[in-house]
């Protein structure tokens, strides 16, 4: 007692492992490829200047801020409308005497 496992007990583990790993390498691949892919479509359309210049967007949150926000620029007339619609504009809630800030998560257009 005491010891190494035996091979009995290793070499299934070996090749779930290496199994594991094969499968991890065809997923990596495909999503290298739908990244290609996501690029290639968000860098064609004519707005991805617009998203890729704002504060803190990379090659993530840009094309996924044009999917959300669409490129129709007269859908919301305002940052406002904007910061609404995205549920990051502060509301005041009261209750009694309790005054407190939240935000709003409910505006936007429909």
């Amino acid at each position: 007692m005491g010891g190494l496992p035996d091979e009995s007990l290793i070499i299934p583990y070996q090749t779930f492992v290496i199994a594991l790993a094969k499968q991890m390498l065809v997923l990596i691949n495909n999503i290298r490829e739908y990244d290609s892919q996501i690029n290639s479509i968000f860098t064609s359309m004519d707005d991805a200047s617009i998203f890729t210049s704002l504060p803190g967007t990379g090659p993530c949150l840009a094309p996924r801020l044009l999917a959300t926000l669409g490129e129709d620029k007269s859908r919301f007339s305002s940052a406002q409308e904007i910061q609404n619609y995205a549920g990051l504009s502060p509301v005041t809630e009261r209750s009694g005497c309790i005054f407190r800030s939240i935000v709003n998560s409910d505006s936007g257009p429909s």
